[in-house]
């Protein structure tokens, strides 16, 4: 069950769909080990060399997995605490909504909006123009039919 925070750029909250649609490209791997032990887990490594990180209930670390047992997974963003990002969206009031056909809303460093756009993943000029003349062929294809 994947389970998501809030998040805020500036001055802006950022939607759920900002928010799940936010690349997660490594694991999160930065807890708080006393609080974590306070309330019964404890941060675990996998051993299986998956470069995988977990926290798991405290009394399964003491002896050998069995079936059923509980083990959380963490991904996280690829962003280091202060690092200027930039974000591509649809602001609605203070509110920042994910724009839809870009692949990546938020991106490292300070872009212009060219560059946003291009390292966003946009579709190309070409697909842009292709799409709509074939829409235009397809209703002029109806009208032909219903004339007919």
């Amino acid at each position: 069950m994947p389970v998501s925070g809030q998040g805020k750029i500036g001055n802006y909250a950022l939607s759920q769909d900002f928010i799940d649609d936010i690349m997660l490209t490594k694991t999160w791997e930065d807890y708080d080990k006393a609080a974590l032990s306070s309330a019964g887990y404890t941060y675990v490594p996998d051993n299986t060399y998956t470069q995988k990180h977990f926290i798991e209930p405290s009394n399964q670390t003491t002896r050998s997995h069995k079936e059923y047992d509980v083990r959380y997974y963490y991904s996280a963003a690829d962003f280091e605490t202060g690092q200027t990002v930039t974000a591509i969206g649809i602001q609605d009031g203070q509110t920042l909504k994910s724009a839809p056909g870009i692949t990546e809303n938020l991106m490292k460093n300070k872009l212009d909006r060219d560059e946003a756009i291009k390292q966003g993943g946009t579709p190309g000029v070409g697909a842009q123009i292709f799409s709509v003349v074939s829409s235009l062929l397809l209703i002029l294809g109806g009208f032909l039919l219903i004339i007919l």
